[in-house]
């Protein structure tokens, strides 16, 4: 008999287990939604603006890949210019939205 009471202890305190978990994974779910609800028209501009500049990086990769090709050391310095302007264009848009983010979580 008390091999059953022990099964029936373990299966319930899984039972508790996986509750607690789903609530924990139902909150993080709702403080999402609630975060999206509150900054989803900021969060939908830095997309595009994130698009945009993914499309100048990869932009800018393309002209070091085909300078690269080339072998012209002059034109692989300036192409690599072009990928670290856009790199640096990246950080600098989004360092301060990064930081509010983080002080907002």
């Amino acid at each position: 008999m008390t091999d059953f009471n022990g099964a029936l202890d373990l299966h319930f305190a899984r039972m508790l287990y996986e509750q607690e978990r789903r609530e924990e994974e139902q909150g993080a779910i709702d403080d999402m939604a609630d975060y999206i609800a509150k900054h989803g028209d900021e969060l939908e501009e830095a997309t595009y603006e994130l698009d945009d500049m993914t499309s100048e990086l990869f932009e800018a990769l393309a002209e070091q890949k085909k300078a690269s090709e080339a072998k012209d050391p002059n034109a692989i310095t300036e192409a690599a210019y072009g990928v670290v302007e856009v790199m640096d264009k990246i950080a600098a848009a989004y360092a301060p939205k990064r930081k509010q983010a983080e002080d907002a979580a």
